[in-house]
């Protein structure tokens, strides 16, 4: 009986590194692959179960899709375990999985500290309403206000990673991971954070490595038995030589898929950016100069990724995505329904004054650069004792 478990649980995790995708170089690969092995049994599941089911399927982590994925795998799983006869099988599956929450505990862990998980917010959410932001986002938002947060939990979760890969540390490391987990499940939970099922697969993983230890663990700590804690060996192949090699070689594709975004993200931030805040101080309207309070909107917004926001006197947003044609003076923008339309720009680097050419429409403004940098909420300010708050 516990073999069948074992059997059922390593064939459904192992699944799920193949078939869910992550965030990484190969992406869009492993997207496209788990959409055409199984889009046509989730849409089945969809058509069957749900009223009006969704005419794109999107596998991303809490939507439906997702969760027949893992239905789905989970019942592949069972059927793969009636096969399955070599206990040989399982010591590999921990040998895989393992791996995998090192490159997960490393991935996050670096992204932490490199402030490109949890980020500094944008100037869009810095002059938004606080109520009417959403609890993930505010979340989001004010854990990236907080380097040496964001800079500790990465390093608690890199050391975690590397404290794996080592035989002798191996528990220990197990142990830690599976709090950590935890607390980023209870977070998901707590704050509606749109990768619940993700963290709870990630917590999952982590109990099946832990699960050999927790009998020789309860001896020890309940029941006063003197218990050998059996640490085993990571093994792909028989070779110990081999096996050697094909763990630093996985190591380096770990590293690869990790640091080369940053390389990537180092020469996309060389282009031409408008990145900042900026407050709209006079607008044209065929020719006539309209008063501020006639026109909707206060303030535009340079969001990182190439989105453009603008907000109304009443703090609603409207945004489009946008990319620069530097060698034109233009921005192509365009909204969710594909339609793309051109705006000329000009600016002055000696007043940060940006001026924006809506020809379609026969719209001009001017709008003045904020120092969005100096707003209370960036100040990286310390006070230890209460008398040094002003």
């Amino acid at each position: 009986m516990k073999f069948q478990a074992e059997k059922i649980f390593a064939s459904f995790f192992l699944l799920g590194i193949i078939f869910i995708p992550l965030n990484t170089l190969s992406n869009d690969f492993q997207y496209r692959f788990s959409h055409f092995v199984f889009q046509k049994p989730i849409g089945f599941l969809l058509n069957l179960f749900v009223i009006n089911p969704t005419e794109r399927i999107e596998i991303s982590s809490d939507s439906l899709e997702f969760n027949l994925l893992l239905i789905l795998i989970f019942l592949i799983s069972i059927l793969i375990s009636v096969f399955i006869k070599n206990q040989k099988y399982i010591s590999l599956a921990r040998s895989i999985l393992i791996f995998y929450l090192i490159f997960i505990l490393l991935k996050y862990g670096i992204e932490k500290m490199m402030g490109t998980q949890f980020y500094t917010p944008e100037p869009n959410i810095l002059y938004s309403n606080f109520g009417n932001l959403d609890k993930d986002i505010l979340f989001w938002s004010v854990t990236g206000l907080s380097r040496t947060y964001c800079i500790i939990t990465g390093i608690v979760e890199v050391l975690t990673g590397i404290l794996l890969f080592f035989r002798r540390t191996r528990l220990i490391a197990l142990l830690i991971s599976v709090f950590v987990l935890i607390q980023i499940l209870v977070i998901n939970f707590s704050f509606d954070i749109s990768v619940k099922s993700f963290s709870a697969f990630l917590l999952a993983t982590n109990i099946f490595l832990l699960s050999p230890y927790l009998k020789p663990l309860k001896n020890i700590f309940f029941s006063e038995k003197s218990e050998l804690l059996k640490n085993p060996e990571i093994i792909f192949v028989k070779n110990s030589f081999a096996n050697q090699w094909i763990q630093l070689f996985l190591i380096g594709i770990f590293l690869v898929q990790i640091f080369y975004p940053y390389v990537i993200s180092k020469e996309l931030n060389q282009r031409a950016s408008f990145q900042g805040a900026y407050e709209i101080t006079e607008t044209i309207y065929k020719n006539d100069t309209l008063s501020l309070s006639d026109f909707p909107y206060k303030r535009i917004f340079f969001h990182k990724d190439n989105f453009i926001i603008l907000q109304k006197t009443n703090d609603e947003m409207r945004d489009f995505y946008y990319e620069i044609q530097a060698h034109k003076k233009q921005i192509i923008a365009k909204d969710y329904h594909q339609n793309e339309f051109a705006i000329d720009y000009q600016f002055n680097q000696n007043n940060s004054i940006l001026k924006l050419n809506f020809r379609k429409d026969s719209l001009q403004f001017k709008a003045q650069l904020l120092d969005w940098k100096s707003l209370p909420a960036l100040k990286n300010d310390f006070h230890f004792l209460i008398e040094h708050i002003k």
